[in-house]
């Protein structure tokens, strides 16, 4: 369950973003100042119904004061002006696109909330769904029916090289919004690399050993991380602890290994069972609003995963173009540490 911080947070700041979406009169939703406005909009006067504290801001960590602090061969980082990702062969919508909450595992109350709209609404605008029955798992709930005018943030690309690794794994490229600082650039794709490399698209360390016996792999020489001590170091110069602590799951247990988590097995080593899966393929790109500084020091941005309507889609080719006609909307927030920024909120966008 969310803390009164972070969904006061959470709600204000989709409340300011609901308020810039296209045919909705602006005096519908009041948004607070310190929330980001994704697109320019008249809105109502500012009336927060939560104010945190404000915390002293730490002092400002480097880049390179950052990577000397992991506990692995230090990657190199570079950056660059990039276009927006958005895939060859993608129209722009010009007219807007449905939001909507992907991949939800909360409650319906907390994605009612988090949109803030009523659960009545919330259950209006999701006709297919069954209320009475709740699920752990949402693939998509709609927020919104009046199509919204996305923005366009500027973006850089940050490129990390890891040349221990296999050579697949070498080189991770993403973007971010161009607006971070290169310490908050940098943990944010390093972030994404693990989630999409170890720990989403694909769960492990590679390259890893089989271990028969015991029907789990163990991290090999050569892997991000080779023990559960550096592994454990390496989550806490990425993530916050509260974001990590799923990932792990203590001391190899006697009998059946879980999906998704680390063990620690003999000698420190990570022990996991490995697997995959599939890419969405209704993605096509992936948009951000502005980063913002919040009143408790973090920093709060949207992303915006682009999807196709998958019942008019034929396959890329010459001449083919697609309208993006929905959006999976997910929270992305950076905390300030002694440390430099560490990651609280990320969703693969795929």
């Amino acid at each position: 369950m969310w803390s009164r911080m972070k969904l006061g947070l959470t709600v204000l700041f989709i409340l300011s973003l609901l308020a810039g979406c296209a045919g909705s009169p602006a005096d519908d939703v009041a948004a607070p100042e310190t929330s980001p406005e994704p697109i320019a909009s008249p809105t109502a006067e500012p009336t927060p119904t939560f104010t945190p504290t404000p915390s002293p801001a730490p002092d400002p960590v480097s880049l390179e004061e950052w990577v000397d602090s992991l506990p692995l061969s230090a990657p190199s980082y570079t950056f660059a002006s990039s276009e927006l990702d958005i895939e060859d062969g993608i129209n722009w919508p010009e007219e807007g696109v449905i939001l909507n909450l992907g991949d939800w595992t909360g409650t319906l109350e907390e994605a009612a909330d988090l949109a803030g709209i009523t659960l009545e609404e919330l259950e209006a605008l999701n006709p297919d769904l069954d209320f009475s029955d709740p699920q752990d798992y949402y693939y998509q709930l709609c927020i919104r029916e009046e199509p919204y005018i996305l923005p366009q943030v500027e973006v850089q690309e940050v490129t990390l090289v890891m040349p221990w690794m296999p050579s697949r794994l070498q080189e991770f490229s993403c973007k971010v919004p161009a607006d971070l600082d290169e310490q908050a650039a940098g943990v944010l794709a390093a972030a994404y690399r693990f989630l999409r490399e170890c720990h989403g698209v694909h769960h492990g360390m590679e390259p890893s050993t089989y271990h028969q016996e015991g029907g789990y792999y163990t991290a090999a020489q050569g892997a991000l991380c080779t023990s559960y001590t550096q592994l454990e170091e390496y989550l806490d110069c990425v993530f916050t602890p509260e974001y990590y602590q799923e990932m792990l799951a203590g001391p190899l247990p006697e009998g059946q290994v879980g999906y998704s988590v680390f063990y620690q097995g003999a000698d420190d080593s990570i022990c996991f069972m490995s697997s995959d899966r599939g890419g969405n393929l209704a993605h096509c790109g992936t948009l951000f609003t502005q980063p913002e500084l919040q009143p408790d020091g973090s920093l709060l941005f949207w992303q915006f995963s682009l999807h196709l309507d998958l019942d008019e889609f034929n396959g890329y080719g010459q001449g083919i173009t697609y309208t993006p006609v929905a959006a999976n909307v997910s929270l992305v927030r950076l905390v300030p540490t002694e440390d430099g920024w560490r990651v609280a909120e990320l969703t693969l966008p795929y």
